[in-house]
């Protein structure tokens, strides 16, 4: 798209000054980290906690995959009527589910469901945390994007090695727990992000 108006790099950083952005950051970070932290080791979890073949996990890996389309579809519905319900939905919904992995993890039929469900909330999850950050920068939205990638890119970084360390201490049926710790974090700054708008818009109403 053609660029309206260039931004300086000063004027782009100048974001950076903003409780909400930093939030949001941290947000994406866990949310990301509890993601792709479990998805390091889902083949690995597949074969040695359900205990299924190799087709079988190529099959679940699909199902996730394409159930992430569906996820980005409802996605893009429910950000335009409902946002703020959209970020409080999505680490709750997923904390439940890998509760529900660390449960029922040794049964094909709940894991099959769960991976489907999962792979739709991971869809989902995406298009919510990038609409987090971009709309707290919307005077920035190139710099805001690139956060979003760097936020993302280290929540997987950081998230794999938490849960590959709870594999390495216990075993790979304990790595969802890294996940679990991840999004109850991540509830947190959900939560204070969510303050930060709502003593925004109460200001905005007071001057009125």
């Amino acid at each position: 798209m053609p660029v309206k108006e260039k931004l300086s790099y000063g004027a782009q950083l100048n974001v950076l000054k903003k409780k909400i952005i930093w939030y949001s950051i941290i947000t994406v970070t866990l949310i990301n980290g509890a993601l792709f932290g479990f998805f390091s080791y889902m083949s690995d979890y597949l074969r040695t906690v359900t205990e299924v073949s190799y087709s079988v996990i190529s099959i679940l890996l699909m199902i996730y995959g394409l159930a992430n389309i569906i996820g980005n579809v409802i996605a893009g519905k429910q950000l335009a009527t409902n946002p703020i319900r959209s970020m409080i939905f999505i680490p709750f919904a997923l904390f439940t589910f890998y509760i529900c992995i660390f449960i029922l993890g040794e049964w094909l039929a709940a894991m099959t469901v769960i991976i489907l469900i999962l792979g739709v909330l991971a869809g989902y999850g995406q298009n919510t945390m990038q609409y987090m950050i971009t709309e707290a920068a919307p005077e920035a939205p190139d710099f805001a994007n690139g956060l979003f990638l760097l936020s993302a890119n280290l929540g997987t970084t950081v998230g794999a090695a938490a849960c590959g360390a709870f594999i390495t201490f216990f075993d790979t049926r304990y790595s969802v727990i890294g996940s679990l710790l991840f999004l109850a974090a991540s509830i947190v700054f959900v939560v204070l992000r969510i303050l930060i708008l709502k003593t925004a818009d109460n200001i905005s109403a007071g001057r009125r």
